[in-house]
């Protein structure tokens, strides 16, 4: 479970920006188990904590991993709806959209300027009445 942990965590380090910083704990520092009863209910304790922090590691690291991947669709949504768009929300949009794209590509990708990008596409593609 740990090492699962660790590579998501170098994934999610070397693919997105900003990325999470959380320290894994290391299962192996917690040491011999213990025969004591009472020393084994305090090893327990430790190892339910390391748990806990491993979750939230797990948690944590793929929330990034998978908000990188629904910018990325909402990307497409956009892209979609924008080939059927006129030409001049094409012109208007077009390079913010090819942006958002761009910036979701690169290694790492920047997931603030992608969103902020893809806002404004959003904005510009929601209806507004007459004249669009």
């Amino acid at each position: 479970a740990a090492s699962d942990v660790y590579k998501r965590q170098v994934r999610a380090q070397s693919n997105v920006v900003p990325a999470p910083t959380l320290g894994i704990p290391d299962v192996l520092a917690l040491g011999e188990v213990p025969s004591d009863p009472a020393a084994l209910t305090a090893y327990q304790q430790r190892l339910t904590l390391v748990g806990q922090a491993l979750d939230q590691a797990h948690r944590v690291y793929a929330a990034a991993l998978q908000a990188h991947d629904d910018l990325r669709r909402r990307a497409q949504g956009y892209a979609d709806r924008l080939a059927a768009a006129p030409q001049r929300a094409r012109d208007d949009v077009g390079p913010l959209l090819h942006r958002a794209e761009a910036a979701l590509a690169e290694v790492p990708a920047d997931l603030d300027h992608a969103r902020s990008l893809l806002a404004a596409v959003d904005g510009y593609l929601q209806p507004r009445g007459e004249g669009r």
